[in-house]
């Protein structure tokens, strides 16, 4: 079901989903910033980057608006000629005159021109090397080194000769300009990609023509009657074709670095080497097959190089196949044609609701539901082929690159969709004249890093299933793995403790997979929970809406817990992974009463807070919780009354032992909720603590087991003990407990950053060191306002001062907002306090020690 969730995928995302396990995206793999995948230079730019016949700059752009001069435009004709090294021994002195000393990057390749034939310079001994160079020079240094020289000189010379071949031959397709007009990076590359896979001529002499005059004769190489031979497969030894990847290592048995690729197009070509020397008529509809038969070798083995042909099973593509000096097909490029129709779209955007089964009369084509954005109220029907005798859907699906064997029913692929993440791409290849044939999606395992075993290459996770741990050995052949931050790979050894792990894998045992796709999350939010959608199942914390990673049944936050304040760890897609309670905001109490209420037949509890609150509040029977350590109890009954009775009959029992005798204090530690609309206790937690006896160790802030940290809330019941008497209950702060001094706590819930959230001392009441800061209060406090307005607490005391000669000093305390006004108004005259501050010199936490 749709849900109206905003979704905040990140830049990143683009490379997470077109990884070597997630071919979400179908455009040319693009290296350059300023190249859009739909500008119609695209593949001309960057065909010629792979060929390294131009290149971008440092910055990564490639400004194809920029004009060239005739000595950059040299260089260009060098390099898509595979001259290159010719050219850098040829450096020196040229027979142009103004080629000077400032020039000397570029005498190679002027010499390299006009030893080939194709540059003449200016016909008055100059060259112009930062002229800009013109729409028909660029032409005509094109269409001489196609061999068309002489003919094109018959032809009526420069520039109309050279146009009018160029025109007739297809040199100058998609480029518009006037013979003298400068033209721009973009167009220099389209007309050297047009010039590359043009066929070249051979001349072969001359020939008189019918009414006897003497003509150049040449031979196109165009394998109407002889082999094809272009600029690309003469220079480069590098061949176009057509077809489709019908094989990767996830499905076939090659290295990890290559493709089957089955061609159904090509020219006849006469290299022995590649293997393919016949041509397959372009008008016949089989040519757009998926390629099955071997015949012929036309189904070849080669390298991915640095293309990312993998991700494209069984799309039709377009390809340059160069055979290296090893004898290896390298796809130079490999670009998606425009053959197929793509659709891709999120996986929240599937609607699994509204899919009807096949008809033959009223539904004779299987379709899928997808909404064109999140606000959309009615979803678009996407027909995908049907077998039209039984009606299944005929739709190949890939998961994580992996093709799924078969075509899957219609249950199978909804429930593919169900479980994808991130983006969906449906392809309608050429073959299946209008209906979707093909689904790619992503499926993810995430977990969270424990630890990071760099000397075993090994991943253990906090997770206890069968994803409890994760070996990447970077020596193992058959494994191919990619970590990613931030869109850039990284490490293993650079990986963090709980750090978020969105891994894509293949196959059906995690452990044992040969390819990873690892997206590493840091994000980290803490804020309050302020709203819940149990629809769209999300929450909201600190201002911004989140679904979670495992989308569940139920919320693990309700409505109780609104108001709380959370830290979460959210993951690659943005998803909730962990939540926790913030170590600030956890309520902890000493629970001391629990009476019938006589006003509303509820039980009243008296409680002192771990933030030196007493307070009198209603448990409502009818609503709340109780639990044990966190495990919800249970309380039978044939009706509601009498349910509720018995729960609070267990509540008192966990209070007192017999009569009004209380149970010891360790035993009556609770975690409490209250609802925010009744202000009544909602859930109640009993929880038991872990003794720890020892000495403090001020460095560690360790008492046996037991870790005090900054943030630990704790509550001093050592004089309570003795006395027996509720207002001997008070808090204390870190600051109190003194190195080295015996005593005897107990530490409840889970550590965070190490330390325990509260603790109670019940042994060895703190004494205070030279460090401690206390005062003795000297007056009532008032209420005051600071230098920008802002109400403030100010309570006039004696303050400690080791440095004042009578070591006292009479100081007027400010106190920190962060404390209520009511608490401060039980502070009596005489009372001695020890506290703490912020940055701000407020005292933020304060307890009363006498």
């Amino acid at each position: 079901m749709k849900t109206n969730l905003k979704k905040a995928i990140s830049a990143v995302c683009a490379l997470a989903l077109a990884s070597s396990l997630a071919p979400a995206t179908f455009a040319a793999k693009l290296t350059l910033s300023d190249v859009a995948d739909t500008a119609s230079y695209a593949t001309a730019v960057n065909t010629l980057v792979a060929l390294n016949v131009i290149n971008g700059y440092e910055d990564g752009t490639f400004l194809p608006d920029n004009e060239i001069t005739r000595a950059e435009a040299t260089k260009v004709m060098v390099a898509a000629l595979n001259q290159l090294d010719a050219a850098e021994g040829m450096k020196g002195s040229t027979q142009f005159t103004d080629v000077e000393a400032k020039h000397e990057w570029a005498t190679g390749f002027i010499n390299a021109g006009v030893q080939e034939g194709y540059i003449n310079g200016m016909g008055d001994g100059t060259f112009a090397p930062d002229a800009k160079v013109t729409y028909a020079q660029m032409v005509k240094m094109l269409v001489s080194a196609l061999g068309y020289n002489e003919y094109a000189e018959f032809m009526g010379g420069y520039p109309n000769g050279f146009l009018s071949i160029a025109n007739a031959e297809g040199v100058t397709e998609g480029v518009k300009a006037n013979a003298d007009d400068a033209v721009t990076r973009a167009q220099v590359a389209q007309l050297v990609y047009n010039a590359l896979t043009t066929p070249v001529v051979e001349n072969v002499g001359m020939r008189y023509t019918d009414n006897g005059t003497l003509v150049p004769s040449i031979s196109k190489m165009d394998g109407e009657n002889n082999y094809y031979k272009t600029l690309l497969t003469q220079k480069f030894d590098a061949y176009y074709v057509e077809g489709y990847v019908t094989g990767t290592a996830k499905s076939a048995a090659i290295k990890n670095d290559e493709v089957n690729f089955g061609i159904a197009r090509s020219e006849r070509y006469d290299n022995s080497d590649f293997g393919l020397d016949y041509f397959v008529p372009a008008k016949n509809v089989q040519d757009y097959a998926i390629v099955t038969a071997t015949g012929s070798n036309r189904i070849k083995t080669v390298k991915l190089g640095d293309t990312d042909a993998d991700q494209y099973e069984g799309v039709y593509a377009t390809a340059i196949i160069m055979v290296d000096e090893y004898d290896d097909n390298v796809l130079v490029s490999y670009i998606p044609s425009g053959k197929n129709k793509t659709l891709t779209f999120d996986a929240d955007l599937y609607d699994a609701d509204e899919n009807t089964d096949f008809d033959a009369a009223t539904n004779p084509v299987n379709y899928l539901n997808i909404f064109s954005s999140d606000s959309a109220t009615k979803p678009t029907k996407y027909s995908i082929k049907t077998n039209t005798t039984t009606g299944a859907p005929e739709l190949t699906v890939y998961v994580n690159g992996e093709k799924v064997t078969g075509y899957p029913g219609r249950t199978a692929i909804k429930n593919y969709l169900a479980s994808a993440v991130g983006e969906v791409t449906l392809v309608d290849t050429y073959k299946t004249d209008g209906y979707y044939d093909t689904l790619y999606l992503n499926r993810y395992t995430t977990v969270q890093v424990s630890t990071v075993l760099t000397s075993q290459n090994k991943i253990i996770f906090t997770n206890t299933s069968s994803e409890a741990s994760l070996v990447l050995d970077p020596d193992d052949e058959n494994l191919v793995y990619n970590i990613y931050l931030d869109g850039e790979e990284i490490e293993l050894a650079e990986l963090k403790e709980d750090d978020v792990l969105s891994i894509a894998y293949i196959g059906n045992n995690f452990a044992n997979s040969t390819h990873y796709d690892i997206y590493v999350s840091r994000e980290v939010v803490t804020g309050k929970l302020g709203g819940i959608s149990t629809t769209d199942k999300t929450v909201t914390i600190g201002g911004t809406e989140y679904k979670f990673y495992n989308n569940p049944a139920t919320l693990p936050l309700t409505s109780q817990d609104m108001g709380n304040e959370y830290t979460v760890y959210v993951d690659y897609f943005g998803r909730i992974y962990k939540q926790e309670l913030n170590l600030s905001t956890a309520k902890y109490a000493v629970l001391d009463k629990a009476v019938d209420s006589t006003s509303d037949e509820n039980l009243k509890l008296t409680m002192y807070t771990a933030d030196g609150e007493s307070k009198t509040i209603i448990l409502d029977g009818s609503k709340a919780t109780i639990k044990v350590n966190g495990t919800a109890q249970t309380y039978t009954g044939t009706t509601a009354a009498a349910k509720k009775t018995a729960l609070e009959t267990d509540v008192k029992s966990k209070v007192y032992s017999t009569g009004t005798t209380r149970k010891n204090i360790e035993t009556r530690i609770v975690k409490y909720k209250v609802s925010n609309s009744t202000g009544r206790v909602i859930e109640l937690d009993f929880v038991t603590g872990s003794q720890a006896t020892g000495t403090y160790k001020s460095s560690t802030g360790a008492i046996g087991s037991a870790k005090i940290g900054d943030a630990t809330k704790i509550i001093d019941a050592t004089k309570y003990i003795s006395t027996g008497t509720y207002s001997d209950i008070k808090t204390a702060a870190k600051s109190t407990f003194v190195t080295e001094t015996n005593y005897t706590v107990y530490s409840y819930g889970s550590k965070v950053d190490g330390y325990h959230p509260f603790i109670l001392v019940t042994v060895g009441q703190a004494t205070y060191n030279a460090d401690t800061r206390f005062a003795v209060i000297a007056d009532g406090v008032s209420d005051e306002q600071d230098e920008a307005g802002d109400p403030i607490y100010v309570i006039p005391a004696l303050y400690f001062d080791a440095e004042a000669e009578d070591n006292t000093v009479a100081k007027r305390l400010i106190v920190s907002d962060e404390i209520e006004r009511t608490q401060l108004d039980t502070l009596q005259v005489g009372d001695i306090i020890v506290f703490t501050t912020d940055a701000k010199g407020y005292i933020d936490g304060y307890s009363v020690i006498f």
